[in-house]
């Protein structure tokens, strides 16, 4: 005889059935944004990326599925050939190559992002003319030096410094397309600083009346400082605006910073190479060189440190 449906037995199944399928999505959506893989062995590299540059992407970590994306775009977009074309290019002279490149690069000191935020902000302090900023500048660009000189220590010594150059570019370039970074406009600048700057002011003092070159106070001081410019960028740095631009904030923000980088790694603003890249991490094709000059023309970055020792 056939067996009878017994209802309550069958809507037990269907609940328990509608449980699990809970818990399993619960699972996923809890495992997935925060998910930490190496990428090693998960991006197939094109041929035509620079040696050092596919062994260097090679070796990042991505917290999110985003960063992922965005680094598989960066590494084999067929777009990014011609970047690298551009920056292995080598200056011609009577028609024929030669061994100087078209884009040499600057002092691996200068490739410090953070290096040059701190040597911008004492470039600020010392207009100020008065005996304790002008010590106080002293200290920072130091300081600045020596990170500078410390971060030019993790690059790998035996390649060519051209090629640690594009690596260094490639490393800066991955970093701000997966940051939040927006541009700042004065007035919200100066509002948002404010506070800070005057906690940062007290800590200051006592660091500045320290015979130290370098010590706890300092650092602190540094710290506080630095993270007043990252909130609220002053006049100078690459973030800050006088007023609000239309368009993607986070797309302008990448090319301010990315033009400040290029200039810092290979002493010139290279538009076009800024244009091909943001349009290949953000998946566009909205930017030319005209656009990233005219969008940059008034963001004057002050000078990167020079390669001073600590």
């Amino acid at each position: 005889m056939p067996k009878k449906d017994n209802p309550r037995a069958n809507a037990g199944t269907k609940a328990r059935r509608t449980r699990r399928k809970r818990r399993s999505a619960r699972r996923r959506s809890l495992r997935d944004p925060q998910t930490h893989r190496r990428t090693t062995t998960e991006i197939e590299l094109p041929e035509w990326l620079p040696p050092a540059v596919a062994t260097h992407a090679q070796q990042i970590s991505c917290q999110t599925a985003s960063d992922e994306l965005v680094l598989r775009r960066l590494a084999s977009d067929p777009r990014m050939t011609q970047v690298w074309m551009e920056l292995l290019k080598k200056k011609r002279l009577n028609h024929a190559s030669t061994e100087n490149f078209k884009y040499p690069p600057t002092s691996e000191t200068n490739w410090s992002a953070n290096a040059r935020a701190i040597f911008r902000r004492a470039q600020r302090v010392e207009r100020k003319l008065s005996p304790a900023d002008k010590l106080w500048a002293k200290k920072l660009k130091a300081y600045a030096a020596m990170i500078g000189y410390a971060e030019s220590l993790t690059w790998e010594k035996q390649l060519p410094i051209q090629e640690r150059a594009l690596v260094a570019l490639f490393d800066r370039i991955f970093e701000l397309a997966r940051s939040e970074s927006v541009p700042v406009s004065r007035p919200v600048a100066d509002e948002k600083r404010s506070h800070m700057l005057e906690m940062a002011k007290l800590i200051r003092t006592d660091a500045a009346a320290s015979s130290e070159r370098f010590g706890p106070l300092i650092d602190a001081a540094i710290a506080y400082e630095g993270d007043a410019d990252r909130k609220a960028p002053p006049e100078g740095e690459p973030l800050f605006v006088h007023r609000q631009r239309r368009g993607d904030e986070r797309q302008t923000a990448f090319v301010l910073q990315l033009v400040e980088a290029t200039t810092a790694i290979f002493g010139q603003p290279l538009y076009g190479i800024v244009s091909i890249v943001t349009n290949v991490a953000f998946d566009c094709r909205d930017w030319t060189d005209a656009r990233v000059r005219k969008g940059t023309k008034r963001t004057n970055p002050l000078l990167a440190p020079g390669p001073t020792d600590p």
